[in-house]
C-alpha cells in the first residue's frame, strides 16, 4: 500500500508463515470449562511454520524461540479448537494434544482450515525426581542444576482441576513471593546437599 500500512493480504500470508505460540498451562475447572493460564514470564512466541514437517521440528521450533537449547525441559503442545471446533465435540471440549506426527498432522489439517490456531506449550522440568512447572528464566540462569543435555520429551496435556474459588479471574497459580520463596528453598536443598 501506498501509505506504508498492510494490506489483509499481505497480513494472511505472515499468519501463513508463522505459528503462534502460547506458554503457559491448562486449568480444567469443576464446572468441566477449560482455561488456559499464561506464563507472564515466557508469554507468547511465533516460529517459523515453513520449515516444519514434524512434531520434533515444532517442538525444536519451540525450545529454541524460547531460549531454553541445552536445557532438559518437557514440552507438552496443544491446541484449543473452541467455538471452530467440530460438531462431534461438546461445548466444553478439551485442549488436543501434539505429542506425535499423527497429532501434528491433525493439527496442519485444522490451520488450514483456521489458520488463527494457536498451539499452547507447558514446560516441565524435573527437580529431584519430580516434575515441575518451568520455574521463571531468572531462576533457571542462576541454578547450578540446569543440565547441559539437550533432551526433550513431549508428555500428555496435563491440567489441574480447580473449582471457580481457587482460581479467580486474572490470579496466576503462583504469586511471584511464592515463586521467589520456592527458588531460594530449591537453592538451599542444593546447597544443604552439597554440605554447605
Amino acid at each position: 500500500m501506498a501509505d506504508g500500512g498492510c494490506s489483509v493480504s499481505s497480513i494472511e500470508v505472515v499468519h501463513d508463515s508463522y505459528i503462534d505460540v502460547i506458554s503457559g498451562r491448562w486449568i480444567m475447572y469443576d464446572t468441566g470449562d477449560w482455561d488456559f493460564k499464561l506464563d507472564s514470564d515466557r508469554m507468547g512466541r511465533a516460529v517459523y511454520a515453513k520449515l516444519i514437517t514434524s512434531v520434533e521440528d515444532l517442538k525444536q521450533a519451540i525450545i529454541e524461540s524460547y531460549g531454553l537449547v541445552g536445557m532438559s525441559v518437557a514440552v507438552e503442545m496443544s491446541y484449543w479448537l473452541g467455538e471452530h471446533g467440530s460438531c462431534a465435540v461438546g461445548e466444553r471440549e478439551a485442549p488436543v494434544q501434539i505429542s506425535n506426527d499423527k497429532d501434528f498432522d491433525l493439527f496442519t489439517s485444522a490451520r488450514k482450515v483456521d489458520k488463527y490456531i494457536n498451539v499452547f506449550v507447558t514446560f516441565k522440568e524435573e527437580i529431584d525426581g519430580k516434575i515441575h512447572f518451568l520455574r521463571p528464566m531468572g531462576n533457571l540462569f542462576k541454578s547450578k542444576e540446569v543440565a547441559s543435555s539437550n533432551e526433550m520429551q513431549v508428555g500428555s496435556t496435563s491440567a489441574d482441576v480447580h473449582t471457580r474459588n481457587e482460581v479467580k479471574d486474572g490470579e496466576t497459580d503462583l504469586t511471584e513471593d511464592e515463586i521467589i520463596l520456592m527458588g531460594v528453598a530449591e537453592i538451599e536443598a542444593v546447597y544443604a546437599s552439597n554440605g554447605f
